[in-house]
């Protein structure tokens, strides 16, 4: 995982993260041909441009941790943010503990075939499904209906996963 970044990718690395209005990436890579990525000068600041992919992901990792503690509670679907993909620790140690704590209901709280308010990618509203340990919803694609499954937010299988914020209504 610890794979060198090429130049190019150094640069877009300050670009994704240090843009301003009018820069441009093509001219960047010219223009930072001779600097040292290592010790970067921007304005009174001194960059580091990271050098390896896992140090983007630390970065990152770091960034989306800080982020996530400045969320205000969910108080309806449009307050949950798209979920971050971290690693298994971190998932479970930070994000599925913060999520709770803004008002995601723990999987141990929902009822068997109650529905409820939350968010996942292609639905609002979903059915939880105790036998099968997930929720129902139902998603349109091309003007047809399908039924589909997804994870609770605390069973990350790297797919979907819903975020219930709200019951509904108990069967």
């Amino acid at each position: 995982m610890n794979e060198i970044l090429t130049y190019k990718e150094r640069v877009l690395w300050f670009y994704r993260n240090h843009y301003e209005s009018g820069m441009k990436y093509k001219k960047l890579l010219t223009d930072m041909v001779n600097e040292n990525l290592d010790i970067f000068k921007w304005y009174d600041d001194i960059i580091s441009i990271p050098k390896t992919k896992t140090e983007v992901k630390e970065l990152y990792n770091k960034d989306i941790v800080e982020w996530w503690k400045n969320i205000k509670p969910f108080k309806d679907v449009f307050d949950i943010p798209q979920l971050p993909k971290v690693d298994h620790k971190q998932w479970k140690e930070f994000f599925v503990p913060r999520i709770i704590e803004l008002g995601g209901i723990a999987k141990k709280d929902l009822i068997d075939g109650a529905t409820y308010r939350g968010k996942t990618r292609n639905a609002t509203i979903a059915m939880w499904d105790e036998k099968n340990a997930d929720f129902i919803h139902y998603r349109y694609s091309f003007g047809d209906k399908y039924r589909d499954k997804v994870n609770h937010f605390e069973d990350d299988n790297g797919y979907a996963l819903f975020v219930p914020i709200k019951l509904l209504r108990k069967y």
